[in-house]
């Protein structure tokens, strides 16, 4: 089983992002994608997060839901690790361009959690 970890931040759109992240972590439970949560910090220390996530604790699947500055602070922990060619990125966009996400040809946004998450799940 890979160790997963969901990563966002519960006070993003004015709280609003904590109903979707109950939606994701309810959405990958079904899929039998058994996760950690861990919200985002301030000031670009989600990256070192992300970092010790893998290192230390062996997480190999993470998973951002969020905007493209989210995506960026968990790519770059991913990078920064020791194990970085062994750790999958999985993509929930749900900011407000969602860049990333369309460059990958997700959808973006509440209505697409499900979609992504069973893309999430497939292993893609």
């Amino acid at each position: 089983m890979v160790r997963t970890v969901l990563v966002a931040n519960p006070t993003a759109q004015s709280g609003r992002a904590q109903a979707l992240i109950e939606k994701a972590s309810k959405a990958l439970d079904s899929h039998g994608c058994p996760h950690d949560f861990v919200a985002t910090e301030p000031n670009g220390a989600t990256v070192a997060l992300i970092r010790r996530a893998i290192n230390d604790d062996n997480a190999r699947r993470i998973i951002y839901l969020g905007g493209d500055g989210t995506f960026a602070e968990v790519a770059k922990g991913i990078l920064a690790s020791n194990a970085a060619a062994d750790t999958q990125l999985g993509m929930l966009p749900t900011g407000t361009a969602n860049d990333q996400g369309k460059s990958f040809g997700l959808a973006a946004g509440a209505s697409a959690i499900e979609t992504n998450v069973a893309v999430i799940a497939a292993g893609h």
